[in-house]
């Protein structure tokens, strides 16, 4: 299952997309992913993280090659 897709299915909706970012809402919550030149990439959200929103994150990390498989 996509990234995506999950998001999806626990209420959030991508909002951006671009070379250097993906950006996922849900009311006034984000998570943030941010890509650097530098090779450095951050996940970032403005609240808390529950285990089934984790996964989501962690997916998004392996479809942007961040992490392994």
């Amino acid at each position: 299952m996509t990234a995506q897709k999950i998001f999806r299915d626990l209420g959030w909706t991508k909002t951006n997309e671009s070379q250097c970012s993906i950006i996922y809402e849900k009311g006034f919550r984000t998570i943030s992913f941010l890509r650097n030149s530098n090779d450095l990439n951050i996940v970032d959200s403005s609240g808390h993280i529950d285990m089934e929103c984790l996964k989501a994150i962690l997916q998004q990390c392996k479809e942007l090659g961040w992490i392994d498989n």
